[in-house]
Protein backbone atom coordinates (compact mmCIF):
# COMPACT_ATOMS: atom_id res chain seq x y z
CA UNK A 1 0.00 0.00 0.00
CA UNK A 2 1.40 3.39 -0.57
CA UNK A 3 0.09 6.89 0.79
CA UNK A 4 -1.81 8.93 -2.45
CA UNK A 5 -3.98 11.99 -2.89
CA UNK A 6 -7.37 10.68 -3.99
CA UNK A 7 -9.43 14.00 -5.46
CA UNK A 8 -13.13 12.81 -6.00
CA UNK A 9 -15.21 14.59 -8.52
CA UNK A 10 -17.26 16.35 -6.33
CA UNK A 11 -13.93 18.39 -5.61
CA UNK A 12 -13.07 16.25 -1.81
CA UNK A 13 -9.70 15.53 -1.22
CA UNK A 14 -8.64 12.91 0.75
CA UNK A 15 -5.29 11.14 1.96
CA UNK A 16 -4.62 7.56 2.58
CA UNK A 17 -3.30 3.91 2.09
CA UNK A 18 -4.48 2.87 -0.95
CA UNK A 19 -4.07 -0.03 -3.70
CA UNK A 20 -5.68 -0.53 -6.92
CA UNK A 21 -7.80 -3.23 -7.19
CA UNK A 22 -8.60 -5.12 -10.79
CA UNK A 23 -12.63 -4.90 -11.11
CA UNK A 24 -14.87 -2.22 -9.64
CA UNK A 25 -14.60 -0.70 -6.81
CA UNK A 26 -11.34 0.06 -7.92
CA UNK A 27 -9.90 1.58 -5.25
CA UNK A 28 -9.10 0.19 -2.01
CA UNK A 29 -8.15 2.61 0.86
CA UNK A 30 -7.05 2.25 4.57
CA UNK A 31 -7.92 4.85 7.16
CA UNK A 32 -8.61 7.67 4.71
CA UNK A 33 -8.59 11.10 5.95
CA UNK A 34 -10.11 14.52 4.41
CA UNK A 35 -7.88 17.11 3.91
CA UNK A 36 -9.00 20.47 5.06
CA UNK A 37 -6.93 23.85 5.86
CA UNK A 38 -4.78 26.24 3.77
CA UNK A 39 -2.07 27.51 6.07
CA UNK A 40 -2.49 24.23 8.80
CA UNK A 41 -3.47 21.02 7.38
CA UNK A 42 -5.79 19.33 8.95
CA UNK A 43 -6.96 15.49 8.73
CA UNK A 44 -10.46 14.35 9.76
CA UNK A 45 -11.01 10.71 9.14
CA UNK A 46 -13.72 9.90 6.37
CA UNK A 47 -16.51 9.24 5.82
CA UNK A 48 -17.45 10.73 8.95
CA UNK A 49 -19.46 8.65 11.46
CA UNK A 50 -18.05 5.48 10.44
CA UNK A 51 -15.29 3.13 12.51
CA UNK A 52 -14.45 1.25 9.08
CA UNK A 53 -10.98 1.76 8.50
CA UNK A 54 -11.42 -0.21 5.17
CA UNK A 55 -13.21 1.61 2.62
CA UNK A 56 -13.83 0.88 -1.25
CA UNK A 57 -14.55 3.65 -3.84
CA UNK A 58 -15.68 3.24 -7.54
CA UNK A 59 -13.60 4.83 -10.10
CA UNK A 60 -16.19 6.31 -11.19
CA UNK A 61 -16.06 8.84 -8.09
CA UNK A 62 -12.74 9.38 -8.81
CA UNK A 63 -11.41 12.44 -10.51
CA UNK A 64 -7.51 11.63 -9.97
CA UNK A 65 -5.10 9.96 -8.16
CA UNK A 66 -1.79 11.58 -7.46
CA UNK A 67 1.05 12.19 -5.20
CA UNK A 68 0.61 13.99 -2.24
CA UNK A 69 2.42 17.24 -1.03
CA UNK A 70 5.50 16.17 1.83
CA UNK A 71 3.62 18.77 4.30
CA UNK A 72 0.43 16.30 4.13
CA UNK A 73 2.37 12.76 3.17
CA UNK A 74 4.17 13.40 6.57
CA UNK A 75 0.67 14.67 8.64
CA UNK A 76 -0.63 11.39 7.52
CA UNK A 77 1.93 9.50 8.40
CA UNK A 78 2.09 10.76 12.08
CA UNK A 79 -1.67 10.49 12.28
CA UNK A 80 -2.00 7.00 10.71
CA UNK A 81 0.54 3.76 11.34
CA UNK A 82 1.59 2.12 8.25
CA UNK A 83 -0.93 -1.37 7.91
CA UNK A 84 0.10 -4.59 8.89
CA UNK A 85 1.16 -6.77 5.45
CA UNK A 86 -2.02 -9.20 5.07
CA UNK A 87 -0.72 -12.58 5.71
CA UNK A 88 0.55 -15.17 2.92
Amino acid sequence: MNIALLVLENGTSLVAYTDELQYEPKCHMYRPHLIGGKTKITLTPWPEHSVDEHVLLSSNRLLTVCEPTDNVKAAYEKKVPKPLPEPS
